[in-house]
């Protein structure tokens, strides 16, 4: 009787699983008209092989939080509010999936205090996303096309994600499948007052679970969306992070 329940469960999971999220860059909405989800996303400043400092964990974070709505199956809103810099995000974000791809196109209007100056800057920022329906049953790419308006600069990121079923009884781990994701970005030069020296990064590794998704990373940057990592990183000191996803 309790297998019957356990399978009838995993057999209702695809249908109100969380959509198909990376750890920092966009990817394509599959949500239905009203769906919405709440997320939050940690990046700690310290140095994840510092054992002494709890592996980086007490040396302080960027936290963001985001709310996200589907007015219809194709337009998606979302508003979050990043600490670093005290940055506010609305977008409008319009989606649509063909055969063998899924597309997205997103319209940020952002705000944040400007690191030199201290004065709140506002602009706006565009990113286009592309994505592949799950591959051979293990195998998802993302890429991310953006441009900012108020650096003037073009950026982009790719995505890898492997995923598998979940090698251990359901019954005790609430899990449906497991992912590793691999994320890359270019980084803008020429940048006055802050020209980056590195590209960032981002590896970890997800559990989808009802309704949820749970990443655990790790990432040479503390920012946390495509338009911030784009921007590249001035340390190749990698952090520790986590993000929580939940859809309701």
């Amino acid at each position: 009787m309790q297998k019957r329940i356990w399978m009838a469960l995993l057999a209702a999971l695809p249908l109100s699983a969380f959509e198909p999220g990376q750890l920092s860059i966009d990817s394509v909405s599959n949500f239905e008209a009203g769906d919405s989800a709440f997320g939050i996303r940690h990046r700690f400043f310290g140095d994840i092989t510092k054992s002494e400092d709890f592996f980086g964990m007490d040396d302080g974070a960027n936290i963001s939080l985001l709310l996200r709505h589907a007015l219809t199956k194709h337009i998606i809103l979302e508003a979050h509010h990043t600490r670093e810099n005290g940055e506010y995000n609305v977008r409008a974000g319009f989606a649509y999936s063909f055969a063998f791809l899924h597309t997205q196109l997103n319209l940020n209007y952002f705000s944040f205090e400007e690191p030199l100056t201290l004065t709140r800057k506002e602009n706006v920022f565009v990113n286009g996303v592309v994505q592949t329906p799950l591959m051979f049953n293990h195998l998802r790419l993302t890429g991310n096309v953006g441009y900012d308006n108020y650096y003037e600069k073009a950026g982009a990121g790719v995505a890898l994600e492997l995923l598998a079923p979940n090698p251990f009884p359901v019954s005790l781990t609430f899990t449906e499948s497991i992912s590793l994701i691999g994320e890359y970005y270019t980084k803008h030069d020429g940048l006055e007052g802050f020209d980056r020296k590195y590209n960032a990064y981002a590896a970890g590794i997800k559990f989808r679970t009802y309704g949820h998704h749970f990443e655990i990373l790790a990432t040479n940057a503390t920012g946390m969306e495509p338009r911030t990592m784009m921007q590249g990183t001035d340390s190749n000191v990698v952090h520790f992070g986590f993000n929580i996803n939940r859809k309701f």
